[in-house]
């Protein structure tokens, strides 16, 4: 049997809080930091799109299957929730939901080490000021 780890199909839930809702200024969504896409000569569209394509490489890269997960055949889906402070480094992650406690810990350590190798993001925007932004981030696991 093939192991297969998907990570994500960026449709990230985002939600932005701490900031009265404005359009004045407009609104930018945090995005993984690589210094390829944000050299991009394109919209902030174009810079995301590449980011995260770079964030799903990054996990790819870096989630490991639970072994006693895999051991027992569990697969499914590991909802984790995080905040990408203003600094653009990752704060409060928290398990939404995950087929086992084991998958919930690799999807959390895979953002941590974000954080320790300085992987930061680029912060999220409204009215011109960086905020801090609520993510929930899927993680796929798949024998």
């Amino acid at each position: 049997m093939k192991l297969v780890i998907t990570s994500l199909l960026l449709t990230l839930t985002m939600t932005l809080f701490g900031q009265a809702e404005s359009q004045k200024g407009g609104e930018e969504l945090p995005r993984f930091y690589t210094a390829t896409c944000e050299s991009l000569a394109g919209s902030s569209m174009d810079k995301m799109q590449c980011a995260n394509q770079a964030l799903m490489q990054f996990i790819i890269d870096n989630l490991k299957y639970p072994k006693a997960a895999k051991d027992a055949k569990i697969e499914g889906t590991a909802m984790v929730k995080f905040v990408v402070s203003k600094a653009g480094i990752i704060k409060d992650i928290e398990v939404n939901e995950a087929p086992s406690p084991e998958m919930g810990a690799a999807a959390v350590s895979v953002l941590n080490l974000m954080n320790e190798q300085n992987q930061n993001w680029v912060a999220g925007v409204v009215d011109g000021q960086k905020v801090d932004v609520q993510l929930m981030l899927p993680f796929k696991f798949k024998l």
